[in-house]
């Protein structure tokens, strides 16, 4: 994240997608992690015994701490700060890992390269803070590696056109393996904020049209409501004023009726006729046959 605040806090969107990244690089922890020890067990008979037992040692650890991850995505969101403890182990381990394989073996390869899938991995978590934190870390895990395995004799400075066997290495390639590896993170770095500002405009530009599909969502549906509203109270209004037994006109509509026929009577000057229908003895039909036959 750009900030501290952003990483406590981050939009859903944001938080799914590095849910997503984080499943992807601890797959690649975990097969990364089985190579560590086929890679040991290829040489086994090439390394001292506690340099094999050390890979072997590390590596089940970052097994366990695979599994833990794990466990943690399956429930949710990785907290912020685990992002960091998460890639300073990944590099802990490989630096451990570099140094246990022996000095010429380490230092006269590409082992190296291996700290470039973990810097290009943090590019996955949307933070170009996080990334320049484990490419910073990682240049200086390998400066140390190298440093130790100078100093400790593990390895002398010569010539870089000796023999691979040689335990002999050019001070000057190493030089410029940290300064290429210091590159590279400096350019992770740039991707990542890259990276993180194309995701942010595509979840806006996601945002917006799924706001717009529910706007017209919403729209549709009020139109029909207002529509439904309309036909009810069209209902209502008829039956306001229609008997529900004769559906003729009720009491309250022939009196505005009568109202407005007066009033038209007045302007027009004419004459105006009311005649009033009634059933003689009605009562006495209800009476001998049941409301129900007065109905019919």
């Amino acid at each position: 994240m750009s900030s501290m605040e952003s990483q406590h806090r981050a939009p859903i969107p944001f938080e799914q997608e590095e849910h997503k990244s984080e499943l992807y690089i601890n797959r690649v922890r975990l097969w990364l992690t089985l190579l560590y020890i086929g890679a040991a067990v290829g040489i086994r008979q090439e390394i001292p015994a506690h340099s094999f037992q050390m890979i072997l040692f590390g590596s089940l650890i970052n097994l366990l701490y695979a599994g833990v991850v794990h466990l943690q995505l399956q429930k949710g969101p990785m907290v912020w700060w685990l992002r960091y403890v998460s890639i300073s182990t990944d590099i802990l381990l490989l630096s451990l890992i570099i140094f246990a394989f022996g000095g010429y073996r380490t230092l006269k390869t590409e082992a190296f390269l291996l700290y470039f899938i973990w810097v290009g991995l943090s590019t996955l978590r949307f933070s170009p803070r996080l990334t320049l934190v484990s490419g910073a870390f990682a240049v200086a895990a390998y400066s140390f590696v190298t440093l130790v395995t100078i100093s400790s004799g593990g390895v002398q400075l010569g010539s870089i056109t000796e023999a691979f066997t040689s335990d002999s290495v050019s001070g000057s390639n190493s030089l410029l393996r940290i300064a290429f590896l210091a590159f590279f993170v400096l350019l992770a770095s740039y991707i990542s904020k890259r990276y993180r500002s194309i995701v942010e405009r595509a979840i806006v530009s996601g945002l917006e049209e799924e706001r717009s599909l529910r706007l017209i969502y919403t729209l549709d549906r009020l139109r029909a409501t207002q529509k439904e509203l309309a036909q009810r109270n069209r209902e209502l209004a008829h039956l306001s004023e229609v008997d529900a037994l004769t559906q003729l006109y009720n009491r309250r509509k022939i009196d505005l009726i009568l109202q407005q026929m007066a009033l038209q009577s007045r302007k027009s000057n004419t004459a105006l006729c009311v005649i009033l229908l009634d059933i003689d003895h009605f009562k006495s039909v209800n009476d001998q046959h049941g409301h129900q036959m007065g109905e019919r």
